[in-house]
C-alpha cells in the first residue's frame, strides 16, 4: 500500500510539474517515485516493468543532471 501511495503521489507530480515547465522539480519528484517502481515491479515478479522502469530511472537522473547543469553556467 505504501509503495503504491509513492508511487501514485510523486509520479503524478512529478508530471504536472514537468508540464508546468518545472524542470528540476518535476525530474526530482519522477526520480523519486523510482525506488517505490523497482520495489513494486520486483515484488510482483514483472520482469519487463522492472527493466522499464530501470530504464526511466536512468531518464530521471539524466534530466535532473542536465538542469542542475543548466542552471550553473
Amino acid at each position: 500500500m505504501i509503495e503504491q501511495s509513492g508511487i501514485a503521489i510523486f509520479s503524478l507530480l512529478g508530471a504536472l510539474m514537468l508540464a508546468r515547465g518545472r524542470y528540476r522539480l518535476g525530474f526530482g519528484l519522477s526520480l523519486a517515485a523510482q525506488p517505490f517502481w523497482l520495489y513494486s515491479t520486483w515484488e510482483a515478479g514483472q520482469a519487463g516493468a522492472f527493466i522499464v522502469s530501470l530504464v526511466f530511472a536512468f531518464a530521471w537522473a539524466a534530466g535532473l543532471k542536465r538542469c542542475w547543469r543548466k542552471e550553473a553556467k
